[in-house]
This record gives structure tokens, sequence and C-alpha cells, in this order.
């Protein structure tokens, strides 16, 4: 138990303020303190001896300095409790899930006292955010949100696996007794998932991923359980998303699926084809109808094949060419074996010939009993996507070739587009901007010029070009708020590189950042990540900036303190286009808890300064975290 902390076993009778008055004299007392100690000396000691007690002193001023920080914390987390009681459900919810958690290991039965009520909260949002989509037309059960509720649960599984699988338990139960009135949803949910998970099933691979999200792959694994067990789009999505964070632990979940689908009578093309995307097509889940149609569902995510052994892509061939050579039991299953073993023969051609061969054989003997339209290049070509991995020059000669053949305008600058994303995306400047010129009128030239020379910059900073990278930072092609970016994640670089000025790049950013609108809240997380940078750099230097963020932030009209993600949309007549980066430098949360292990005090102080309750409570709990996860706290 940390000295000073306190102890409470009901929620409702604990209440604080802590004024700015207070927590200075606090402050005061502490450093004189300190001081005392730092300056005790008894005189005649000998010089070894007044040493070592200088250097004893210095420690006990060490141990009073860090116990009044984490007291500091947990008053602060203790109030917010009660203030986020002010916020709205979803923010009320994740806010005291947080506290809780934090709590955990100091005072476990008020933590526990803190996630109950984040259930509440989060009971609260789920069930609003149902009745919105309820009025927008959705079905209200189909659409029914857990987003709040798994969140709790995962975090409370963590630290508590008894608790976590009792709110579990809950959310099945109210799952249930709304999937009661409507046999449909039971139905369309059981099609669209493979006919195979249950809706606890797929809840519990859902709070599984959450779990995977906040970094805790190991606990993920464990609470997603039997589920795993299962060949079905999103078991395959979440050894995707793990295999990300922890490969040897997806690749060993993964062989042991392969295991045990050959001995499984009921796998067929299907199971084989589920299984594929692992390897060769993450995000990527292709089946095969009734009708011998492709189905083709992506999410996000790199659709390109992951490097695992040798050993495993071999048991996969194997595996997978054993159910495809076994005797369909219909006709259906005829036709969805031979679909499967048209999309993965390119596979087999690479890596295993004599399987290869035998499917060809196989293919062959049914091929007179499948319809004539699902043998067209235009239905195969569909069916091998993300397995035919083309060279990415040979793809935007074909697009330029089929532009030049258009018939119309829209069809033909639709492919130009597609041609020109795909060579930045490749990172070739000049084949890009020059396809960009054969767009037609002006106003979509300009719209698409802005989403390739995103995608270049992109493209310029994982190859750490810098020079290149700041040449698309500096165009007005591109919003504010993408400069920026490019700006930061340069400077990120150049720390590390060396070779340009930083203190220049980040200038040149803040020069962007302040031309945004005062109330936009784009401009606040562009200060935000200005005043990171430096933070990390100078952190004397930061200080006028991270007061000008903090200004920014006050001012937005609207401001989500923890989004560390950059939103790039090209929308147009034809189509619209987009993708998202990793920005973690525009998060408030991650300014405070830089500037929380620069100076605790001065973090406590700027933390005060902010009017909007969400950044006051993000920030607050950004802040506490650090000084807590460091402390070695034991539970009482």
């Amino acid at each position: 138990m940390v000295s000073g902390a306190w102890s409470s076993a009901s929620l409702g009778k604990f209440s604080m303020t802590l004024t700015t008055s207070s927590y200075r004299s606090g402050v005061i007392l502490t450093t004189i303190f300190i001081c005392a100690i730092c300056c005790q000396a008894q005189p005649g000691q000998s010089e070894s001896g007044s040493t070592r007690q200088q250097a004893n002193a210095k420690q006990r001023a060490n141990a009073a300095l860090s116990d009044a920080k984490v007291n500091e914390a947990i008053s602060r987390l203790s109030a917010l409790v009660v203030e986020a009681q002010t916020l709205n459900p979803a923010l009320r919810s994740h806010i005291q899930t947080q506290v809780a958690s934090l709590l955990w290991k100091i005072d476990k039965l008020f933590a526990h006292d803190v996630f109950l009520r984040a259930w509440e909260a989060a009971e609260s949002a789920d069930r609003e955010l149902g009745e919105k989509q309820d009025s927008s037309g959705k079905s209200p059960v189909a659409s029914y949100p857990h987003d709040a509720r798994r969140e709790v649960i995962s975090a409370a599984w963590k630290m508590d696996p008894a608790l976590g699988e009792q709110l579990f338990a809950r959310m099945i139960k109210n799952d249930e007794q709304d999937q009661s009135d409507s046999e449909s949803l039971n139905n369309s949910s059981n099609a669209l998932h493979g006919y195979k998970l249950s809706p606890s099933e797929l809840q519990r691979i859902n709070v599984a991923t959450q779990l995977l999200e906040n970094g805790e792959t190991e606990q993920a694994a464990k609470f997603a359980g039997e589920a795993l067990n299962l060949v079905v789009t999103p078991t395959l999505r979440f050894l995707s998303e793990l295999r990300e964070k922890n490969a040897t632990a997806a690749d060993e979940l993964y062989v042991s699926l392969l295991a045990r689908i050959v001995t499984d009578p009921t796998a067929d093309g299907n199971t084989v084809s589920l299984l594929s995307s692992y390897i060769f097509s993450p995000y990527l889940y292709v089946t095969i109808g009734s009708n011998g149609f492709p189905i083709l569902v992506q999410n996000t995510g790199p659709i390109r094949p992951v490097d695992v052994s040798p050993s495993i892509r071999s048991m996969f061939l194997n595996a997978a060419a054993q159910i495809l050579l076994r005797t369909p039991s219909n006709p259906t299953a005829q036709r969805i074996s031979y679909m499967v073993a048209t999309r993965l023969l390119p596979l087999f051609d690479r890596f295993n010939s004599n399987l290869a061969t035998q499917l060809r054989s196989r293919l062959s003997e049914i091929a007179s009993s499948i319809p004539s339209a699902l043998k067209s290049p235009e239905v195969v070509n569909n069916v091998r996507k993300g397995v035919n991995n083309t060279d990415p020059t040979e793809s935007i000669q074909e697009l330029l070739e089929g532009a030049n053949h258009a018939r119309d305008s829209d069809s033909r600058n639709r492919l130009y587009i597609r041609a020109a994303t795909l060579a930045a995306e490749s990172g070739d400047d000049d084949k890009a901007t020059s396809i960009l010129q054969e767009l037609d009128p002006d106003d979509l030239r300009n719209r698409v010029r802005a989403y390739v020379f995103i995608l270049l910059a992109k493209h310029a900073l994982e190859r750490k070009n810098i020079q290149k990278a700041l040449k698309f930072a500096s165009s007005e092609d591109l919003p504010p708020i993408e400069r920026v970016w490019i700006y930061t994640e340069a400077a990120e670089i150049i720390k590390i590189k060396r070779g340009t000025n930083l203190t220049d790049v980040i200038m040149d950013a803040v020069s962007v950042a302040r031309r945004m609108e005062a109330m936009d809240p784009n401009k606040a997380r562009a200060l935000t990540a200005v005043a990171l940078q430096l933070m990390r750099y100078n952190s004397q230097l930061a200080k006028p900036y991270l007061i000008e963020a903090i200004t920014a932030a006050n001012k937005a009209d609207s401001l989500n303190s923890e989004d560390a993600v950059l939103e790039i949309r090209l929308q147009t007549p034809l189509g619209d286009w987009g993708t998202s980066y990793g920005a973690p430098n525009f998060a408030l949360k991650n300014l405070f808890r830089e500037l929380a292990k620069d100076d605790f005090f001065q973090a406590i102080n700027m933390v005060d300064n902010l009017r909007n309750k969400e950044a006051l409570s993000v920030a607050t709990v950004a802040i506490a975290d650090v000084v807590l996860t460091r402390k070695n706290l034991s539970t009482p």
C-alpha cells in the first residue's frame, strides 16, 4: 500500500475537491521537507560519513517526492470518478474504466465499484447509440452496439478474469433478451458470420479484439478461448491482428487450426479459402456462394502475404490439397471446391508443383459440370483477388491502356485515378504526376493531386527520404493538417538521422498550424503535435508552444483528445477513395503523458488550464498513468 493513500468501500460516500491554492501549498511543503532532509548534516562527521548521509538523505528525498506524486495522482483520479458523472455516458464509461484500471492495485474494492459504475454508463451509452441507429431505419437489434461494454469487459477481465466474465455474461444475457423478439436476426447473423459462430462466441472474439488493441496479446488469446477453434472470418481476422503484435502466438494457434481441419469431415473449399487468407491475403476473405460465384469481404489492413515459415506454408498446402481433392458430396460442394482450387492454383504452382498437378487433374475431371459463367476471365480474376500479386508497374500499364480505350470520360477518369493512386503508393513520383495531367476537368485533377501527394509523402517517410517528404509538406495543394503531419513525422526521423535542422522543420509546421481556423479541432491537433515533438527535443523550448496548444484546445468547437489517426479522403463524383495513417503526435493525451514524464507538477498545473471537460479528463488520466505505472504499487 502506498504511504498516504486512501481506501473507500463506497463510491457514493466519496467526494473531493482540490483547489489550486491547496495544491500549491502541498508542493511548497513537499519542497521544504525535501530541502530539510537534504540539508541535514551532523558536525564532526568524517567526509565519507557525510557523503554517505547525503546520499541517504537524497534517497529519502526522492522517495518522498515519488510518494507525493503518487498521492497527488490518486487524489486526482478519485476526484475524476465523481466529476465524470457530468459527462455523457460513453465518455463517462471510458474515463471511469481507465481510472478503475489504474487504481486496481491501490484499492481493489474501490476500483471494483468504479468498474461497476463504468458498466452502468456503458450500458446507457450502447443503448443510446442503438436508439439512434434505430431512428435511422436500421434494425434496433441487429445494429445494437457493444463498443462501450466491450471496453469495460476487456479492462475488467485484465484485472480480474472473474469480474470480466461476470460482465460478459450480463452482456450476452441482455443481448439474448433483445434478440428473442427477432428470429430473423439469428438467421441473418448466422449467415453473415459463416453460420458457425454463436452470438456469444462472436462477442467473445470482439472483446478479445479489444484486449488486442490495448496490447494485451496473451490476455486476448485467453479470453477468445474455444472460439478460436472455428474457421470463420472473425477468427481469421483476429489471428491476423494478433500476428501483427505476436507472430509466434498467432502462428501456433493457426497451426492448431490446420491440424484440426484435416480430420474434420465437414471442412470444405470455403474452409480452405478462409485459412489461406492468414498467409496469403490477410484481411481479404473470399468464400464461394452456393451459386459458385465468389463473395469478397475486405477489412482494414494490409493485403500482403505474411512471412510465415516454409513449414507452416507447406502444412497449409498439404491440408488444403487433402480437402480439395476429396469427392464432393453434392453439386454445391463441387462448385465451391472447383472455385477455391481455381483461386489457389497459382500458389500451388509456386510452392508445390506436385500438388498443383493433382489439383489440375481434379479441375479437369469436374470442369464439364461447372457452369461456363464461372470460368470467364472476369470471374477467375475476381476469385483470385489477393493471390495474384502482380508487379504494380504492370497493373498501372493495364489501367492506362484501359483508359485509352474507355468509351466515356467518367470511365477514363476513374481508371486514371486508380492508376495515379497505385503509382503514388509505390512511390513513383514521375508516373503519378504525369497521370494526373490526363484528368479532366481541373477541379477533379486538383482534388486527386492532393490525395496523390499525401500518398507520395507517406512513401517518402517510410523510406526516410526527408527532402522528398518536406517537398510535399511545403505544397499548398495539401490540407494544413496533412502538411503538419508530414512535418512532424519528418521531425521524428530527423532526431535519429540528423542532417536537417529539426527546429526549422518544426517552425514550418507552426507556421502552417497558426493559419488554421481558431475553432477548427485540427488546429489544436496540429499545435499538439508541434509541442509534443519539441518536448522530446528540448522541453524548455517547448513551453510556449505547449500553452498555445492548450489555448487552441480550449477554443476548438469539438475535440477528441485521444484521436491518434489521420484520415485521408478523396471524394469525387466518380467514387470515393480513402486511407488512414497513424498520428500519435496529434493526441492531446500523449502530449500530457510526455509532459508528466518531464515535469509531473508542471503537467498538473497545465492540465488545470483545460476548459474542455473531455480534454481535462483524458489528460488527467494520462498524467496519472505515467506516475502509477512507474511506481511499484502492491495490492493491499
